[in-house]
């Protein structure tokens, strides 16, 4: 009858006297009856405060810990004349609750939050007491607003309000964040479980940093004005401690980040998009005109790498060069051609400086692909303006020396007093920036300098390792031997190659044209005999190996004397042998030509032609080996093996 006339005045207190007078009834009860108030359990007959209905009964809590979550529980009020005698049968038999959810405590608390009121002491205790039974419901806390940091003023009304902060804008130690960040006090610090469950860090990391500078960036209402001296501070600690801590970071995840968003300040502290920027590593944007100051970020010390990642482009790399007196740089070709040929003969040096700076630079290719396509021009006076991407070109300027990559000029002013000695330093500057870009030029240009005023490519490295530069070293390994098939596109190392000047020399020649390298293998018999061939113009065959071979060193004795013809039987006369050719038994004897030819005497012999010493030696194709070139060496030891092949090894004495 009370749940089918509704709630009123008159049902709820009916319905509360029903609860007192079964309350005091006997616990022991028959099945009958506790059939009857099992069924009670199910009917919402109970009132409840600041409602106009019922409610069943496991829906309802008492009042003891309203405090916890007083904004979302619904509550049973005993404490009006003799409702406290219904407790312990509602509690009991009909399952009303006296500890709330955890759920209704963590939603309490961020009513709270919402409405900036202030949450009652004893909430944060309970939830700590509770991080470990019931941690899944407490993190729904980690990303919002659930820290009470204390009370302001509300602009609007005036009115006190309590502040609430996000667990990853709060710390527990000291922070350098300023006003965007806050310190928690010693009574929060009790609460460790629950702050460790929330995520709240002893200290700011990079993270933190980032999103930092997103908030100043988005907040900030005046992008055309500089920034507070006190904010500026604060941005530039944030790129700090982002810079320190760069391997957080996936490639392009900092790019992603900040790629629209004004958070790098230029070097009149307004905050810029990286795009809008350059990085200002260059001493030529001294060049550049003044209004470049917007688009210029300053090179702070453990700062630029990080500014980079974000996108911000060096200016090294976007500055371009126009050189105004072109027609004035061309009368010096004895310096030009000086320059070229020290930049050629130290190629070994620089590749020694920067070979081992990162996985994967070809040093070595690049220094060479960029030489062999240079053209120096030297003058009394090199003029040039510059610009980028983001500014005009600024005033014309006079420079000591300029690289010019996309045509491959090197422009380098000289004197007849100093004539170069005064340009290696700037040379140095312009082939580290050039050739590697991704590199920092003043960690490289000493040295670059010190290679190319060096007297010789052997003074050069001397002077490098007095620098700490380690040698690197040239040698000749040898590989494994398989199929020959295999080998065909591989380099082949030349034991002749000069290590020091990297020529090929001019081989030395024998009297009949023949290297005299052959003739100390054992290889002049087949090459002489192809001279002979050609020098009769007939198809080539060995011959035949005389039969009394006469002693050596009497060849000469007996050169012309004798008159025995050359037979089809193959006997030939010693005397008839050229002494260069040695002995040349066990060779099949050569047809007999039926004419005399201009070539030959009167006994068929052929004669030596005229200036054989002149002839260009037949080049024989190079045994293949299974060596490789791997560096070079300032030091060489060289061994010669007797074989059919010639390998002379280098390697390091160590």
């Amino acid at each position: 009858e009370i749940v089918a006339t509704g709630r009123t005045e008159i049902t709820a207190e009916r319905a509360w006297q029903i609860a007192i007078h079964l309350g005091g009834l006997r616990l022991d009860l028959d099945e009958h009856t506790r059939r009857v108030y099992s069924s009670l359990k199910d009917l919402a007959w109970l009132p409840y405060e600041n409602s106009a209905d019922f409610r069943v009964p496991d829906e309802l809590h008492t009042t003891d810990l309203r405090h916890l979550f007083e904004s979302q529980g619904k509550f049973l009020n005993f404490g009006i004349g003799n409702r406290n005698a219904a407790r312990p049968f509602l509690v009991d038999r009909l399952d009303v609750k006296i500890q709330p959810e955890p759920r209704l405590v963590v939603d309490h608390l961020l009513w709270c939050s919402e409405h900036s009121q202030q949450v009652h002491n004893g909430v944060l205790p309970w939830l700590e007491e509770r991080t470990q039974e019931d941690a899944a419901a407490i993190e729904l806390l980690r990303d919002k607003a659930c820290i009470p940091v204390g009370t302001s003023t509300d602009p609007a009304t005036g009115e006190s309000r309590c502040d609430y902060l996000e667990p990853n804008r709060v710390f527990r130690g000291p922070h350098r964040f300023g006003k965007f960040r806050t310190q928690l006090g010693e009574t929060l610090l009790r609460y460790p479980s629950l702050l460790t469950l929330l995520g709240v860090k002893e200290s700011p990391d990079a993270d933190d940093a980032c999103q930092v500078l997103i908030e100043i960036g988005n907040s900030h209402a005046r992008p055309a004005e500089p920034l507070e001296e006190e904010v500026l501070g604060i941005v530039w600690h944030c790129w700090d401690l982002i810079d320190s801590q760069l391997n957080r970071f996936d490639g392009g995840q900092l790019f992603q980040k900040f790629r629209d968003c004004p958070v790098v300040p230029n070097t009149r502290g307004m905050l810029c998009t990286p795009d809008q920027v350059l990085l200002a590593d260059s001493p030529k944007q001294r060049y550049l005109p003044q209004e470049a100051e917007s688009i210029l970020v300053e090179r702070l010390e453990g700062i630029w790498e990080a500014l980079q990642d974000t996108g911000v482009k060096p200016l090294s790399r976007e500055i371009t060069a126009e050189v105004l007196n072109r027609e004035e740089l061309h009368d010096r070709l004895e310096d030009e051609l000086e320059v070229e040929q020290v930049l050629r003969d130290r190629t070994d040096a620089l590749v020694q400086i920067f070979d081992r700076e990162r996985e994967g630079l070809d040093a070595r290719k690049r220094i060479e692909d960029a030489l062999r396509r240079l053209e120096v021009k030297i003058g009394p006076r090199v003029e040039a303006r510059f610009a980028t991407r983001l500014c005009e070109f600024g005033d014309p300027a006079e420079v000591d020396a300029l690289w010019v990559p996309e045509s491959h000029e090197l422009f380098v002013r000289t004197s007849d007093s100093t004539g170069l000695k005064g340009a290696w330093d700037c040379v140095a500057v312009e082939l580290t920036t050039a050739l590697f870009p991704e590199l920092e030029p003043q960690n490289y240009a000493a040295s670059v300098s010190q290679v190319l005023m060096a007297e010789s490519l052997a003074d050069a490295h001397q002077r490098l390792e007095r620098l700490g530069h380690a040698p690197l070293t040239t040698v000749l390994i040898e590989g494994v031997e398989g199929d020959a098939a295999e080998f065909d596109n591989e380099p082949q190392a030349d034991p002749d190659l000069d290590v020091e000047t990297g020529e090929q020399p001019e081989p030395e020649v024998a009297e009949c044209g023949c290297p005299i390298s052959q003739l100390i293998e054992g290889d002049h018999l087949e090459t002489c005999s192809e001279h002979l061939v050609e020098s009769l113009d007939q198809d080539p065959a060995p011959l035949p190996e005389p039969e009394d071979a006469p002693e050596p060193g009497a060849e000469a004795d007996t050169l012309g004397q004798s008159d025995a013809p050359v037979s089809g039987s193959g006997d030939r006369p010693a005397a008839d042998l050229d002494p260069e050719l040695g002995d040349l038994a066990g060779e099949e004897p050569a047809k007999q030509s039926d004419a005399v030819t201009s070539d030959s005497d009167s006994t068929g012999v052929p004669r030596r032609r005229p200036d054989a010493n002149q002839r260009k030696p037949r080049r024989r194709r190079p045994p293949r080996s299974s060596f490789v070139r791997v560096e070079l060496s300032d030091e060489e030891d060289q061994e010669e093996t007797a074989g059919d092949t010639r390998n002379r090894e280098l390697g390091d004495k160590g």
